[in-house]
């Protein structure tokens, strides 16, 4: 972890280190679901290897939930009632937001806005093996508009990780005691654990 000195103007000088969304790794298997090695290919493309038989493999899989899978194709098309959850609006703050859209329901907007919440589900915006926690809320911005925020961490499991290490900040203690505190109120739900359309299997 780096920090970086930032000066600001004649009063305030600040120290500053990325928050990166935590990646989270399948294993690369066969269609039986055997794991197998990546191997890089110099000038060639690369390929897979059995390492118990030897055997060279051009095209893998990944290991999801137990199940072998050639990932999610497409963009989430439909959201059923029992991956949906009404969560407080603050909750949103909480995200390491890697795409933001912006929705339009006005129905919607109306009914966050008046329970002061947002609306959270899993969903997948494009091919591959990323799956996002989605967090729907209305705009303060731009009325009659919901904006969708996107991404697969939390900055308070980040945060705790980044001021518990620095001995500096030992004495901000406190303030990684609230975190702690505000996080264990933020619904730390893995997508994966409550989406009922699974990735496409082979």
């Amino acid at each position: 972890m780096v920090w970086y000195d930032l000066t600001l103007g004649n009063k305030h000088k600040v120290k500053y280190t990325p928050i990166h969304t935590p990646e989270t790794e399948y294993e690369d298997v066969d269609s039986d679901g055997t794991p197998l090695k990546k191997v890089a290919g110099s000038f060639t493309k690369g390929y897979w290897l059995n390492e118990k038989t030897g055997q060279r493999v051009e095209k893998a899989y990944k290991l999801i939930n137990g199940q072998v899978s050639s990932g999610w194709t497409g963009r989430t098309k439909e959201v059923s009632d029992d991956e949906l959850f009404y969560v407080d609006e603050q909750e949103v703050e909480d995200l390491i937001t890697e795409h933001t859209f912006l929705v339009e329901s006005q129905r919607l907007f109306n009914e966050l806005k008046e329970k002061k919440q947002a609306l959270l589900f899993p969903i997948w915006v494009g091919n591959g093996f990323k799956i996002y926690k989605a967090y729907i809320t209305p705009s303060k911005l731009y009325d009659g508009f919901c904006l969708m925020k996107c991404g697969r961490g939390q900055l308070s499991e980040q945060i705790g990780k980044v001021v518990g290490e620095l001995k500096e900040y030992r004495e901000l203690k406190g303030k990684l005691e609230q975190i702690e505190l505000n996080a264990k109120k933020v619904n730390n739900i893995n997508p994966l654990d409550i989406l009922k359309i699974k990735p496409k299997t082979i």
